[in-house]
């Protein structure tokens, strides 16, 4: 990935035409060509490692990042150190653009739940170019509203819904965002990510592996059967992928 990015800066008067397939997130391949092109000597490639904190809760936000493969959670921190998922974000979107309605400053910790690729832009350098971006504008614009959808429906989940079907649905999630149906997680992360305890996780986990629907080894997840952990989860999978498809054509796939 690195290579490919290094040869798309090499190119020079070739970025424009290139453009629209330089990313694997959604949203920067369906800006037009010409945004995207104003966009890229901006873009620096991060590896997202797990758990990384990239913005502290309250603290100034310097970067906005634009996941590929990885997924970054949007993280509540409680006042004796806990955080607690609020939302997740991945190749359909960009986190920390809600830092653009009002100071630069970020309410809640960004941290990477799902090792992987992605860009990083400096709030600054997005706040400077946005006016003369009306496509990406609207898009975030979207992507915001989509977020604050998710973000409500999780409260309802997190308060009627068991551990079992919270897990599948957070999966399900996940896997949309990092763009395929494995991912690189352990049962720790899972459970802080849910704010459970890690027993109850891993009770859930060992119940989708009987039946088939995931594999679990050594920190990876491999989601089997679809259809079977669609049918796990709580209804909240189902609403969420239908708002989101409303408004960026889905997570997983093409932002229309």
């Amino acid at each position: 990935m690195t290579s490919r990015r290094e040869h798309l800066r090499a190119e020079g008067d070739a970025l424009p035409a290139m453009a629209a397939g330089a990313s694997r997130n959604r949203l920067l391949c369906a800006l037009p060509v010409d945004e995207y092109a104003r966009l890229i000597p901006a873009l620096q490639p991060v590896t997202l490692e797990t758990m990384q904190l990239l913005a502290e809760a309250g603290a100034p936000l310097r970067q906005v990042y634009f996941p590929e493969t990885g997924v970054i959670s949007i993280m509540r921190r409680m006042r004796d150190g806990t955080l607690v998922e609020a939302g997740l974000l991945g190749c359909e979107g960009v986190a920390g653009v809600e830092a653009l309605l009002d100071d630069a400053w970020s309410p809640s910790a960004l941290v990477a739940s799902v090792p992987g690729e992605g860009w990083s832009l400096p709030l600054e350098t997005l706040r400077r170019l946005l006016p003369t971006l009306p496509a990406l504008r609207a898009l975030l614009h979207r992507v915001t509203l989509s977020l604050l959808d998710q973000v409500g429906q999780v409260v309802a989940c997190n308060s009627l819904h068991s551990v079992e079907q919270r897990c599948a649905r957070w999966l399900l999630m996940a896997c949309d965002r990092a763009g395929g149906d494995e991912i690189l997680l352990t049962h720790e992360v899972l459970a802080r990510m849910l704010a459970v305890r890690r027993a109850g996780v891993t009770e859930a986990a060992l119940t989708l592996q009987r039946a088939r629907v995931i594999t679990y080894r050594r920190g990876r997840i491999v989601v089997q059967d679809r259809p079977g952990l669609e049918a796990a989860a709580c209804e909240c999978y189902g609403v969420v992928r239908r708002h989101a498809e409303r408004l960026l054509g889905h997570p997983g796939g093409e932002t229309s």
